[in-house]
């Protein structure tokens, strides 16, 4: 009886926790059996005809303690972002990360994980009471509290061994053996490692023996003078926030001052909503149906050095350097990180790129491609600007009327004064890396920026963070840029600033910057082209208008 009374429990913990759409409901029984397995062939070894010793009621408490700490992650993930635990925006995100990421990112969620670990603590304890104090401690015939040895060795027989069996047979199942929370992350890990080596290998391959990959013997320059494409890399930005595309506060002052020589395509979004899948497709030919192909085809920085460009890899990402971003990184030919500090938190505003930048722009190479790596509105989003930029702390304005009269927590509201302030100050860095580009007005220069992703910053309710349910984290900016001096032929700025667009396409655009011509490159799909044919767009396999 006591075994039945702890899987039920345990059955109707799982129950709430898909009520609540924490789990779906293929996650809640796999949780649910692999739970009650290891509930029944720990308990059949520690109750006897209703006793247990405390030391086995303890020790059941922490087995359910385990598998309600696995179930609270995947949980948080589900409620706070959308996605599964294997989900491979959640796998690289969390074996990508280094330590002052991880700080920044619980500083962040902070309310969200403590709502979470209350959950945990209270399912905890309700099954300590359901449960546990429902049995008797085992006791020696004189009264005294001490565990009944010859009791509890009684107690072993056939439901110990075949529970036990079962329980071990559950993980001969790849699925099932996931859900043992002493080898959840464990399995992932070394899959993800396998993953990230596996890929390194092949792309060395690639970049080193042109026979490996015919058609990367087919590009070729097609242009005569020498040119410099620049293309930065955003992180976390939506349109949505930004003065140039209609915001109400004015967020980008200083890119608005460029007037029509900056284009600022209106309709763009990008492909999966993460950091690494989404620059894996920017600057590789994987695309939104063949997210795979950066394993075994080379990454636009091997492209442009074929064909004799220098190439350059700045970045304030110190995750760059030893996360999966690092095979595309060690690419270039030349790689600086200017992210000093111990974590994002201690670290530099992205103000450090501009003497990197500026000394690549002099680089005597008559060929070069500089890509460079931004932190912009990375979370947390209150270490991303200097305080001088903080001009929208207890703002009186619009927005913020706006944002009270649609019932947003006082906690939501701050946190989109913080996004915008860190949006100001993007503004002022975007356009000092344009200023250091124009004043070389000689050197036939290209300048694209396109963040990886967007954020929701209290659009739709009180969540602040990547969301990927909504539009918000899909709909970025993308702003094109170029010297007098660089070859004209592109469209007329009138009208083609409106084209459709989707980010993983996105190397087809700077191939043609570069003037590169081969197998790897689709007019087509380039932005800039009068070639260009939109493609149907979509988010999370949704079409896209």
């Amino acid at each position: 009886m006591a075994l039945i009374i702890r899987v039920l429990g345990w059955f109707l913990i799982l129950t709430l926790y898909w009520a609540m759409d924490w789990l779906n409901f293929l996650q809640a029984i796999k949780s649910a059996l692999a739970g009650s397995l290891s509930i029944l062939a720990l308990s059949s070894w520690t109750v006897h005809e209703g006793h247990e010793s405390k030391a086995g009621r303890l020790l059941n408490l922490l087995v359910v303690f385990l598998f309600l700490a696995i179930c609270g992650f995947q949980s948080f993930l589900r409620d706070v972002f959308g996605v599964a635990q294997d989900d491979l925006i959640v796998v690289e995100a969390l074996f990508n990360t280094d330590g002052g990421e991880a700080s920044e990112f619980l500083i962040q969620h902070v309310w969200s994980i403590g709502k979470h670990l209350l959950v945990i603590f209270a399912a905890s304890l309700f099954y300590w009471f359901l449960t546990g104090l429902r049995l008797p401690s085992a006791k020696h015939a004189d009264g005294s509290g001490k565990s009944d040895i010859k009791v509890r060795k009684r107690g072993i027989g056939l439901p110990a061994v075949l529970f036990t069996g079962l329980f071990l047979l559950l993980h001969v199942n790849p699925t099932m053996r996931k859900e043992n929370p002493l080898l959840y992350f464990p399995i992932r890990h070394a899959k993800w490692e396998r993953s990230v080596e596996s890929t390194r290998a092949l792309q060395e391959k690639i970049s080193t023996a042109v026979t490996v990959d015919s058609s990367l013997a087919t590009l070729r320059y097609t242009g005569t003078e020498p040119r410099t494409v620049v293309f930065l890399i955003g992180e976390s930005v939506t349109r949505l926030n930004w003065s140039l595309y209609g915001y109400e506060r004015r967020t980008t002052p200083e890119l608005e001052s460029l007037g029509s020589r900056l284009v600022a395509f209106t309709d763009v979004i990008t492909t999966l909503g993460s950091t690494v899948g989404d620059i894996r497709l920017m600057l590789g030919p994987g695309t939104r149906e063949q997210p795979e192909l950066y394993s075994s085809k080379p990454d636009i920085l091997t492209m442009a050095g074929r064909v004799g460009f220098k190439t350059f890899w700045i970045t304030n990402h110190s995750t760059d350097m030893a996360g999966a971003l690092s095979i595309l990184a060690e690419h270039a030919d030349v790689t600086v990180n200017v992210n000093r500090g111990g974590s994002r938190g201690e670290g530099s505003h992205d103000e450090v790129i501009l003497p990197v930048l500026e000394e690549a722009l002099d680089d005597p190479a008559p060929l070069k491609f500089i890509v460079l790596h931004l932190l912009q509105a990375h979370p947390a989003f209150y270490f991303r600007y200097p305080e001088s930029f903080a001009r929208f702390d207890n703002a009186d304005d619009e927005v913020a009327r706006s944002l009270k009269a649609e019932g947003r927590s006082l906690r939501a509201r701050k946190m989109r004064n913080y996004y915008d302030n860190a949006m100001l100050y993007s503004d002022h860095i975007l356009r000092a890396t344009i200023d250091l580009c124009e004043q070389r007005s000689d050197q036939s220069i290209a300048w694209l920026y396109a963040p990886d992703h967007g954020e929701d910053v209290g659009h739709y309710s009180n969540f602040v963070g990547h969301n990927n349910r909504v539009p918000a984290m899909f709909e970025i900016p993308l702003l094109f840029w170029r010297s007098e001096a660089f070859p004209k032929g592109l469209p007329e700025k009138s009208g083609f600033e409106s084209r459709p667009y989707q980010t993983d396409l996105i190397d087809h655009t700077l191939l043609g910057l570069m003037g590169i011509e081969g197998d790897y490159y689709d007019s087509a799909r380039d932005i800039l082209s009068p070639r260009f044919e939109p493609l149907p767009r979509y988010i999370a396999e949704k079409p896209y208008p």
